[in-house]
C-alpha cells in the first residue's frame, strides 16, 4: 500500500489541504490547485508575493502529513504597470 491510501485518499486529502488554504486567515487562498502524487503534496499557482508564499505553504504544511514531501510549486504573479492611461 503506498503513502497516500495510508493517509487517505489523494482527493480527499488534497481536498483537505485547499480547504486550510481558503479558510485560514494567514491565506484565504481560493485559487491553489493540490495535487497529490504518491508521497508528494504539490501546491500549483500563482500568489501576490513571497509571503503569501511562505505563509501558503506554513499553512499546509500542518495539514499535510509528516512523512509526505510537500512541494511549493507557487509562483509569485507580476502584474504589469500600465505604461499610459488607458481611453474611457
Amino acid at each position: 500500500m503506498g503513502k497516500t491510501e495510508r493517509h487517505g485518499p489523494g482527493q480527499y486529502l488534497a481536498g483537505h489541504v485547499k480547504e486550510a488554504l481558503a479558510t485560514d486567515p494567514r491565506t484565504y487562498l481560493l485559487d491553489v490547485r493540490v495535487v497529490i502524487r504518491d508521497d508528494r503534496v504539490f501546491m500549483v499557482g500563482s500568489v501576490e508575493d513571497a509571503q503569501q508564499k511562505r505563509l501558503a505553504e506554513r499553512v499546509a504544511r500542518e495539514v499535510v502529513p509528516e512523512d509526505m514531501l510537500l512541494v511549493n510549486s507557487l509562483q509569485i504573479a507580476s502584474y504589469a504597470t500600465p505604461t499610459q492611461a488607458e481611453p474611457l
